[in-house]
């Protein structure tokens, strides 16, 4: 049984090994570094940025990826509860 209901996970993200701790699967701790690397691979391919730098611009991106959902889901359940009432 993991620690305190949390896994360990190594994952690696641009030659980079970073111990993770969370709740959830293993598999879906590593899905989520695998999708962190290909993007840091990507935008450093394609700019002069430093790694701090294009880790910020990630960060921001995923930021901005999951505010738009959130704000979609929340139109999706009012109009859902629209519809039953």
């Amino acid at each position: 049984m993991p620690e305190n209901g949390k896994n360990r996970v190594t994952v690696n993200i641009l030659g980079q090994n970073y111990v993770v701790r969370g709740t959830e699967p293993a598999d879906y701790i590593q899905s989520l570094a695998v999708k962190v690397d290909e993007k840091m691979r990507q935008l450093s391919q394609d700019s002069t940025l430093s790694t701090t730098q294009a880790a910020i611009l990630i960060a921001l991106n995923f930021a901005d990826e999951c505010e738009k959902l959130r704000k979609q889901h929340q139109e999706l359940a009012k109009l859902l509860e629209e519809e039953w009432e």
